[in-house]
Formats: C-alpha cells, sequence, structure tokens
C-alpha cells in the first residue's frame, strides 16, 4: 500500500498485511485486530483494538502508538519499539525478543512476557505492571513498573540493571536473577519468592517482603516509615531505619534505628553476623504465657561470625493477655560471641498492677554467649490495689491469690481477667467476689424474730377487757420497709420485712401467759446492686406478763426459722455470671423487761428496762453457677445481746386508747460481723470479710390507737418504726383481739 492516504481498519476480523507498505496517512484500528510486521506496519497508528507484530526476523517500529488497544509480539524474531508510545492497553511478548528504547511502551500497559520470550530495554522504561513466565534484561538501565496499582506475578529471569517498584500493588517476584542497580521498592510491595541477586532500597510506606521461599542477596536499605520483612534468606548487610520484621535469616550485619520486629507473631529473626540497636532503634518483642521461644514469644538470634549484638535505644514489649507463672524467664536476645550495651528504655513492662516483666538484663549461659533475659514478676493482689485497697478487698484479694498456683479452666480465666486489670477494675472484681452481703441475712434474720417478738409486746400493752380470766385470741399483721445505709467501706441493704402473727394466752389474776406463731418475709438487696434474695421463714414462741401494783415484768422465749434464698451477680471480662445460694438459717431469743407503772385512772406511763439475748446463724452453704467465682461460705453468725431502757404510754379515753412505746437498744455483745468463704474447690483460698451489721444503738418507736369492740375484742392501728446505723425503717402495724 503507497500513497498520502491512510488506512482504517474495522470489523472484528483479523487483518493481515504482509507487504512492503509505504503510505504515509497513518493507520486506524477501530476494531478487530491489525497483524502485520514491521516493514508492513509503519508509521503512526491509533490502536483502540489490537496490532500485533509477527516477525521472525530482525526489525524495528519507528512510528508512534496511540489509542486504548493492546499490542502482542509473536513468533521469534525482534521487534525494537522506538518511537514514543502512549497506548494504554496490555502488551503481550509471546515469543520471540521485544525491545523497548525508552518510550517504547505505553506508561500505563501491563506488559505480560511469555514463556520463552524476551522482553529488553535500550533506555529507561516505565510500564503499568510486568508479569510472566519469560525473561525480563535491562541491559544499563532501569525498568519501572507498578503504576496502574495491580499485583502481578512474574516468574521469569530478571538480569541487567535495575527494577522500580510503584503503585499500590503487590509485585511478586518468583523467579531468579540479578540486577546491579538494585531493586527499588517505592510504593506497594515487593514479594521476593525465587532467587535473586541484587542490592535493595525500601522507600517509606513501602514494603519488601521477602517470603520464606525466598533468598535475595545483596544489602537491604530501608528509610524511615519502610516496611522489610525477611522470613526467607537475606545474604547481606540490612540497614533499617523503618520497620525489619519476620522469622527468616539474615547473613549480615543488621543496624537498627528503627523498628526491629522478630517474629510473626511470634517467631525467632537469625541473624548470621552481628546486630547493632542505636539510640534510636527499637526492639519490638511480643510476649505470651509460653515461654518458648519462636512460638510464645519473639526472639533476636545472632550467630556467627562475630555473633555479638550492641544493644541501646527503646526495648517495646507487647504482652498478649494469658496465664503467666512467676519466675517464669523470656530469653528475648541471644548472641553466641556476647551482648553489649543496654536498653535506655523499656516500655509495655508493666502488663497491670498485679504483673510485669523485670529487665533481668545481659545473662552469660555458656561462655562466651549471652542472652537478654526478661522474668515475670507478679505482685500480690492486696498490694496492687494501692490506694483503692480496703479490709475486705484486701481480704478477697489474698484470698483470690491461691487461685494463682496451678490455675487451670475457669479458675485460669478469673486469674487472666484479674491479671488484665487496672486496680480500679480489680477493686471492683473484688467487691463483686465479696460474701459480703450475705451478711445481712444474719441481720434479717435477727429483725424477722425481733419484729415477732415485738407484735407480742405490743398486744401485750393493749388494755384487756373487763371480763378479766377470759381467754384472748389475737392476730397481726405488719410491714417495715428500710434504706441501708454505707459506713466507711462498708455496704449496706435495703431491707423490707412484712409478715402476720397470730397467738392465744390466758389471764389469771395478775399474771397473762400464751403461745404466739408467725410467719414472715424478709427482702435484702444490697446496696451495690450485685446481690438480692429472700429470708422466707416462720416463729414460734411463748410469753408471760405479770403485774402486781405498780411493777409489772413480762418474759418471752422464741424460736425463728428461715428459708434463705440469694444471688450474687459477678462480671468477668465482660460477661455476667450469676452465684446462687440457698440455705437456712435460725435463731432462739429470749427477751425480758421490768417495769414501773407511774400512770393512774387506767393511764399507763410505765418506763421499763429489760435484756433481749439472741442466739442463731445462717447455715453454711455452697454457690453455685458461678463456676471458679462460686463460693463456699461458712455459718454465718446471728448472735445479738442488747440491753434495752424504754417507756410506755397508754391513754384509756371511753372505746379510744392512743398508745406509744420507745425502746432503746444497747448492744452489749461485739457489734462487727463478719463471713468467711472460701473459692469452690479451693480449700486454701479462705477469706474472712467484715459485713455491715445492726450497730451498738438502735431505736424502736411504736405509736396508734386502740379500740375496744364490744366487752371482749379490740383493734389497733399504729405506726412501727425502727432507727439504727445500717437502716432506717418505716412501717405500720395492725392487731385485732378477741375475747372468749
Amino acid at each position: 500500500i503507497s500513497g498520502a492516504g491512510a488506512l482504517v481498519k474495522t470489523g472484528a476480523a483479523n487483518l493481515t498485511l504482509s507487504g512492503a507498505n509505504t503510505y504515509t496517512g497513518g493507520t486506524t484500528v477501530s476494531a478487530g485486530t491489525l497483524t502485520g510486521t514491521t516493514t508492513s506496519l509503519q508509521g503512526n497508528i491509533v490502536n483502540n483494538a489490537d496490532v500485533v507484530f509477527d516477525d521472525a526476523g530482525v526489525g524495528t517500529y519507528a512510528g508512534n502508538l496511540t489509542g486504548t488497544g493492546t499490542l502482542t509480539k509473536l513468533n521469534t524474531g525482534s521487534v525494537t519499539l522506538s518511537g514514543v508510545n502512549t497506548y494504554s492497553g496490555a502488551t503481550t511478548v509471546s515469543g520471540g525478543t521485544l525491545i523497548a528504547a525508552g518510550t517504547g511502551i505505553g506508561d500505563s500497559s501491563a506488559v505480560t512476557v511469555g514463556a520463552g520470550a524476551l522482553l529488553q530495554l535500550t533506555g529507561d522504561e516505565t510500564i503499568g505492571s510486568l508479569a510472566g513466565a519469560g525473561d525480563v534484561d535491562t541491559g544499563a538501565f532501569t525498568l519501572t513498573a507498578g503504576g496502574n496499582g495491580t499485583s502481578t506475578s512474574h516468574t521469569g529471569t530478571l538480569s541487567g540493571n535495575a527494577l522500580t517498584k510503584t503503585g499500590a500493588g503487590n509485585f511478586t517476584l518468583g523467579g531468579t536473577g540479578t540486577l546491579t542497580g538494585g531493586i527499588a521498592a517505592n510504593a506497594g510491595t515487593v514479594s521476593i519468592a525465587g532467587a535473586y541477586t541484587s542490592p535493595a532500597t525500601v522507600a517509606s510506606a513501602a514494603t519488601l517482603n521477602v517470603l520464606a521461599s525466598g533468598a535475595l542477596t545483596g544489602d537491604v536499605t530501608g528509610a524511615a516509615g519502610s516496611f522489610t520483612v525477611v522470613n526467607g534468606l537475606v545474604t547481606g548487610n540490612v540497614a533499617n531505619a523503618g520497620r525489619l520484621s519476620g522469622a527468616g535469616t539474615i547473613v549480615g550485619a543488621v543496624t537498627n534505628s528503627g523498628t526491629l520486629a522478630p517474629g510473626n507473631s511470634p517467631g525467632i529473626l537469625t541473624i548470621d553476623g552481628s546486630l547493632t540497636q542505636t539510640a534510636t532503634g527499637t526492639l519490638a518483642i511480643e510476649l505470651t504465657p509460653t515461654a518458648v521461644a519462636g512460638t510464645g514469644y519473639d526472639q533476636v538470634a545472632v550467630i556467627g561470625t562475630p555473633g555479638t549484638a550492641t544493644l541501646a535505644g527503646t526495648l517495646a514489649l507487647a504482652p498478649s493477655a494469658g496465664l503467666y507463672v512467676a519466675g517464669t524467664t523470656y530469653d528475648i536476645v541471644t548472641a553466641t560471641n556476647g551482648i553489649t550495651g543496654n536498653f535506655g528504655t523499656v516500655t509495655g513492662a508493666t502488663l497491670s498492677p498485679f504483673l510485669s516483666f523485670t529487665a533481668t538484663g545481659v545473662v552469660t549461659t555458656t561462655s562466651p554467649a549471652q542472652v537478654y533475659r526478661l522474668t515475670v514478676t507478679r505482685t500480690a493482689y492486696a498490694t496492687g490495689l494501692g490506694a483503692l485497697a480496703n479490709p475486705n478487698r484486701v481480704a478477697v484479694a489474698n484470698g483470690f491469690q491461691a487461685l494463682v498456683a496451678g490455675a487451670t479452666g475457669d479458675t485460669a480465666t478469673l486469674v487472666i481477667n484479674a491479671d488484665n486489670s487496672t486496680a480500679a477494675q480489680a477493686a471492683v472484681l473484688f467487691d463483686q467476689l465479696s460474701p459480703e452481703a450475705y451478711g445481712a441475712y444474719a441481720t434479717a434474720i435477727q429483725d424477722q424474730g425481733e419484729l415477732f417478738t415485738r407484735q407480742v409486746a405490743l398486744h401485750l400493752m393493749q388494755p384487756r377487757s373487763d371480763d378479766g380470766g377470759k381467754a384472748r385470741i389475737w392476730a397481726s399483721g405488719y410491714g417495715q420497709w428500710g434504706n441501708g445505709k454505707n459506713r466507711s467501706y462498708l455496704v449496706g441493704s435495703d431491707q423490707d420485712i412484712t409478715g402476720g402473727t397470730i397467738g392465744v394466752d390466758f389471764a389469771s389474776g395478775s399474771l397473762a401467759y400464751g403461745l404466739a406463731a408467725g410467719y414472715s418475709q424478709a427482702k435484702v438487696d444490697f446496696a451495690t446492686g450485685t446481690s438480692h434474695g429472700k429470708s422466707k421463714g416462720w416463729q414460734i414462741g411463748g410469753y408471760a406478763d405479770y403485774s402486781a401494783g405498780q411493777v409489772s415484768a413480762n418474759v418471752q422465749v422464741a424460736y425463728v426459722n428461715g428459708n434463705i434464698d440469694a444471688t450474687r451477680t459477678i462480671s468477668v471480662g465482660g460477661a455476667v455470671r450469676t452465684a446462687s445460694a440457698s440455705t437456712d438459717g435460725h435463731l432462739f431469743r429470749v427477751v425480758g423487761t421490768l417495769g414501773y407503772d407511774l400512770g393512774q385512772d387506767g393511764n399507763r406511763i410505765r418506763p421499763f428496762v429489760g435484756v433481749d439475748f439472741s442466739d442463731g446463724q445462717v447455715n453454711s452453704f455452697t454457690e453455685t453457677g458461678a463456676n471458679a467465682a462460686s463460693l463456699n461460705v461458712n455459718r454465718i453468725s446471728a448472735n445479738r445481746t442488747d440491753v434495752l431502757a424504754g417507756l410506755d404510754l397508754v391513754f384509756k379515753t371511753g372505746s379510744l386508747t392512743p398508745y406509744a412505746r420507745a425502746a432503746y437498744r444497747y448492744r452489749a455483745n461485739s457489734k462487727s460481723g463478719s463471713v468467711t468463704a472460701n473459692f469452690a474447690g479451693n480449700a486454701g483460698s479462705a477469706f474472712t470479710v467484715v459485713t455491715e451489721t445492726a450497730g451498738r444503738s438502735e431505736v424502736d418507736v411504736d405509736a396508734g390507737l386502740s379500740m375496744a369492740i364490744g366487752k371482749s375484742a379490740s383493734a389497733s392501728i399504729g405506726y412501727q418504726g425502727a432507727f439504727r446505723n445500717d437502716v432506717n425503717r418505716h412501717g405500720v402495724a395492725a392487731q385485732l383481739s378477741f375475747g372468749f
């Protein structure tokens, strides 16, 4: 084809040009494939489809190839692209040789060199990416690839001067080769999966990754912000100002002024040569409870010649959560011919206030071999609480300490949770593990017993009918509701008690005597909101009241039984556990008072004194449902002896009788309460906590109105309250009495 006109290829078919064409109007490939040789394809070509050079000999295409189409080299010959080509489609070298003279291939073209083919440079060349099993010879020039940001793999032979990786993708070199000018990872990742002889540089934010199958012979220089990963073999000196990691081998001198992070979470980086960490360098070590180098923690192992390590800069520890045993050692740097220097700063050595890693420092194993060693140090939980310690937290912490040795299963889970806590978090944990809340049930059963005998005393205050000698049947219903009070570090409990009592008594002259029985329920809510429960039980007793002139005396004997069900919640690692308790309690009570009546005309003004004695307990029990956080709780004493002083007032005005009673109680025996427990399955973990109990002083108040109903019946209703340091209760009591 000759002349000044142009050639336009349309349609999907292949057009082959085999003549010696001389037309000058240019060529446009709009569709399909245009096939030819450097003789038939000449001049400028606008390629928006496919152009194929099928040369068996040696030829040069000197035109400019533009457009979005692809370029393919077939056959055994060679084609030199000497023009300024800007096409963006893919380039495929399927056979022979494609020679690029600096601007021969479009900068964004994805180049694939097939097996047996060759890409050769006669000038610095930029391409979009490189792939394939064919060979690449850069000559004295540099091939820049990767700008299109894709990930590709080249498994052929790479030779010549230099290769520069740009763009965001991962470029894997899986063949062999030698580059005298080096491999430059300027962006993205260069992965070495084959065997290459070449120096390498790694720019900031770029990565050089020597895979386990890879071997790189040549010095490696990593800039600040770079990433170098060695899981294979590097033979050469490594100067790292970025981050150097991996579990491979470096044969040479390693100088670290950036971050050296051996291992693959974790692993051992072997240096057959020497290690020098500068003052700006950081050695980053991951630790786990399994103190086995390579699988349980990171290690740098320096061997060979000279086999020395020089330390400076920072040691940055990153311990993972787990159960660490005190005294466990970690040899994080080993050197067959010794270690000099030391780290100026150690970070991450304190996992929590209770667990840390002490730098034992350089230790000689078998001279001249030395290691840099860390040792696990435990601080007692009670000590680690610091300013947050109080007697109860210390007691629980000391009991909890016994769980550490040999902890497995859920016990280990508890210990790990504590070990990884701040002092404030541990304080909350020990508060929740404490059985302190159960002390409130001893108080509850005392109060249930006191309210039972109090209903009897209220009944005895009421005037008897004029039909003396008759028996009386009576019944009462009552309720008191109270808010608990905290005192110092002790936590109070809200307490609501409701119940009923029935009785029968007989009068003979100055003596009245009878029997009573009752049932009540105490609802207990620990003020922290972590424990709730009820004490439900019955009471039975006998009583007698004697009057001689102005002197009166009465005595009550009662037995109180309680069925207790309670729960306690514990938060462990974000999960809430519920410990359930079920037990019984019992109490024996004796109450006696002696009074002197100053009233006249049927009115009573009677000061009195007395003693209120209680002996009982909440029986021991074992919690369920909280696994290793469940407790064995010992019996809880409900003993109490009070000295009483008070005043009864009764004013009879026709059928209505106002009444009031105030009693002051003073506790004669010890006011402190306690609960002793141990963690279920560990008898050696016993501890005792102090509980909030009714204090030395209490004031009981009753005030109301009684009304006679006929000659043999009466009814009353009034206020009933109790005031003391642990709780104030307010309530109401009503009674009905019949004589017969």
